[in-house]
């Protein structure tokens, strides 16, 4: 049964890269165990230098922090200040250009293994890169967690244009009597010029079809005898609702993030 899981897992995979457009981004590293595990206190990525930044605490608490910090075209330096995420979860950085503007951009991932039902609830942080190689960053909390070191299969170019498209979804347990889960999309943006625009207007088909066939990697094989189809249901978009910016979109259980500019 463990084999035949793992091959649906696989499966399922497999099936969203072909489904839509995958954006294409480049793993970097894992820093969430940096300080414990992971005996480095830095990293270098290029595109910024990491840091684990630890006052007062023990290695791997809640309280500890990774500072990312790089320097502008200017040489003057930013840093980035978010909750390191480790022990049964994961704290990971990817690079692409995700706007379009000939600048390479960072996308930060963290997870903690969960339990019970809407397991998949993981944090993304984006730091896009302007004309003068200053980051502006947004955070969300979103469902659809791929998996370690796998490119986060909701960043997607579904139209095509070469920017990155981002679906959000939201899981809720489902009401008694029914022991199951409610999802829906609660965001499409996109990466336009250092933000992420709102997409409206785009049609529901290809980005619901991602988003269903990544959560049927985390359920019960529809084959197995227990496998409940009412299990999942998803509910209708309704993108009036979704705010202007992505930034802060979900309830994050690791906290907020903290930028730091140079003056101009």
């Amino acid at each position: 049964m463990y084999m035949l899981r793992v091959l649906i897992v696989c499966a399922s995979l497999t099936v969203i890269a072909n489904a839509q457009a995958q954006f294409p981004m480049q793993y970097m590293d894992e820093v969430g165990h940096m300080g414990w595990q992971d005996k480095r206190k830095s990293t270098e990525l290029g595109l910024a230098t990491v840091y684990h930044e630890c006052e007062e605490c023990e290695a791997n608490t809640e309280s500890d922090q990774l500072r990312f910090e790089g320097k502008d075209d200017a040489g003057k330096l930013w840093r980035l200040w978010i909750e390191r995420v480790g022990g049964f979860g994961g704290t990971e950085v990817w690079k692409a250009d995700f706007d379009k503007n000939g600048r390479q951009d960072l996308l930060i991932t963290s997870y903690f293994m969960q339990n019970g039902r809407c397991i998949d609830e993981y944090d993304m942080v984006f730091v896009l890169f302007d004309e003068k190689g200053r980051p502006a960053v947004s955070k969300i909390t979103t469902h659809g967690f791929s998996g370690f070191e796998t490119p986060p299969e909701i960043v997607v170019d579904v139209n095509g244009d070469g920017r990155a498209e981002v679906v959000a979804s939201l899981c809720n347990y489902a009401d008694h009597p029914r022991f199951g889960e409610d999802r829906q999309i609660t965001g499409i943006y996109e990466a336009r010029e250092g933000r992420w625009v709102p997409e409206r207007e785009a049609k529901e088909g290809p980005y619901l079809e991602a988003s269903q066939a990544l959560v049927k990697a985390w359920l019960m094989d529809p084959n197995d005898p227990d496998y409940d189809p009412e299990y999942l249901k998803w509910l209708p978009m309704e993108p009036s609702k979704w705010p202007d910016s992505m930034d802060g979109l979900g309830d994050s259980r690791f906290g907020a993030y903290r930028l730091e500019l140079p003056a101009d």
